[in-house]
């Protein structure tokens, strides 16, 4: 009896060694990420009072060590002034923290070019927004809109493009 507890002690730890393997970690290991989602919120766009607004939103993004950078689209229909808005730009951001900016157009009886804003908090698959956009062809051409954006994952790379 002696002898079979000596040899499992021997045995027991030199297998356990022998199964090193990469260490598990938190997170999304380093990649790029499409993501693609449907999105609503609130605007106070050009009329002065509240909104509602629907659309849809596509980002390609580089995750590294909690850092993600990349770019995104959006379309949105504005109900409140019957046209179509979009935006277009540069996104970044640590953990679920993140910013993006870029272009405004707004496509009604003519073609609006504006700048955009938006703060994002993400918490998975949900982000809440904030953007403020100014459109120079308003009298009042400064505006806030919130929203909830939901984004999945549709694409991510295999390996990490090093």
């Amino acid at each position: 009896m002696n002898k079979v507890i000596l040899i499992l002690a021997l045995v027991l730890p030199a297998s356990a060694l022998a199964e090193e393997g990469k260490p598990f970690s938190f997170g999304p290991r380093t990649t790029w990420v499409w993501n693609v989602g449907p999105s609503l919120g609130l605007t106070n766009g050009g009329t002065g009072h509240a909104a509602f607004l629907a659309g849809a939103e596509t980002s390609l993004v580089r995750l590294r060590d909690g850092l993600w950078w990349g770019l995104f689209a959006d379309g949105q229909w504005d109900f409140g002034r019957d046209l179509v808005a979009s935006n277009i730009g540069p996104e970044f951001g640590y953990g679920p923290l993140g910013l993006d900016g870029g272009v405004a157009l707004e496509f009604s009886d003519d073609v609006s070019l504006g700048l955009q804003a938006r703060g994002v908090l993400t918490l998975g698959i949900l982000s809440f927004t904030l953007r403020y956009k100014h459109m120079p062809d308003f009298q009042d051409p400064g505006s806030l809109e919130g929203g909830l954006l939901l984004k999945f994952p549709i694409w991510a790379s295999d390996d990490e493009f090093k």
